[in-house]
Parts: structure tokens; C-alpha cells; sequence
């Protein structure tokens, strides 16, 4: 199943427990014998995934909280604001539809790697490569920036 695709999907609802609940690598972390209904798994499945964004650097925390809507004041955020507020932590300059069509599905892997235990191959210091599809390959660099931060570099390449 295409893990960044469905996280990609829940930024449109927020990582709410009725829409985590669809999603079966999500439920699949907590286990479901222990729920005897699907509002407690979901609530179970929202805990679990913060717990797993919370392994992250600062950086992916605060971003992948804001983009889910896992943070208190992103869940009375629309989705392009949240991908605004997304973009401002991570210190990028692009416009949110940008960011949407070329660029969000790429940041999901990081997530998805984590959810599913597997962590991008260090290339150097702050730089990751994902696979993405069959030979596609993302490079995702952190580089510290004077005036910003942290800035967040995604490059999509043939392998």
C-alpha cells in the first residue's frame, strides 16, 4: 500500500480517529484486540502515530503535527493553511499548491518510513534518499540555514 499517498490524503481531514481508522498500516500499529470499538481504535491509532512523529527532530514534529492537524491550534486550520503554517516551520518558499502537487508526497515518506519502522539511508550529515516508486528515488536534505533555520531541500531523481 502507498503510505505516503493515504498520510498525504488525511492533510484534506487532519489525522482524525474516524479517518485513521481507513487506513490499515495505520491501525495495524496498535493492537486491535484491544478495542471493542472503532472510535477508541481510531483514538489508539491518533496516539500512536503522535508517539511515532514524536521520535522526529523539533523540525518534523512541529511540521507533520501542523500538516495532520495534530497540533491544538492546527485543527481549526482548512488544509492550505495548515500546508502554509507546514511551510513556515520548515522555512520553504514555495507556494502551497506547489508544495501540494510536487513536494508533500515526498515529506510523507519520511513519515511513512518511521510509521513502518524503516528510516531513510543517511547519504551525509542532514541528507536522506527514499525510494519512492519502483526506480524513483527522493533525496530529502536539512540544511541549516543563518537567517531561517532550517531549510528542507526535495529532489526527485531516476535511479
Amino acid at each position: 500500500m502507498d503510505v505516503p499517498a493515504l498520510l498525504k490524503r488525511l492533510v484534506g481531514y487532519g489525522a482524525t480517529p474516524h479517518k485513521v481508522v481507513t487506513i490499515p498500516d495505520l491501525v495495524n500499529l496498535v493492537d486491535k484486540s484491544k478495542y471493542d470499538n472503532p472510535r477508541a481504535l481510531g483514538l489508539a491509532v491518533v496516539a500512536e502515530l503522535e508517539r511515532r512523529i514524536g521520535q522526529l527532530d523539533e523540525t518534523h514534529q512541529r511540521a507533520f503535527k501542523m500538516l495532520l492537524a495534530l497540533d491544538p491550534k492546527s485543527k481549526y486550520y482548512s488544509a492550505p493553511r495548515r500546508r502554509l503554517e507546514t511551510l513556515r516551520i520548515l522555512g520553504l518558499y514555495m507556494s502551497t499548491d506547489k508544495w501540494r502537487k510536487e513536494h508533500e508526497y515526498e515529506f510523507m515518506t519520511i513519515l511513512a518510513r518511521q510509521i513502518q519502522g524503516k528510516r531513510g539511508k543517511p547519504q551525509d550529515e542532514g541528507s536522506y534518499s527514499f525510494v519512492l516508486h519502483g526506480n524513483e528515488h527522493a533525496v530529502i536534505r536539512l540544511m541549516p540555514h543563518p537567517d531561517y533555520g532550517v531549510v528542507v531541500e526535495v529532489e526527485t531523481k531516476e535511479a
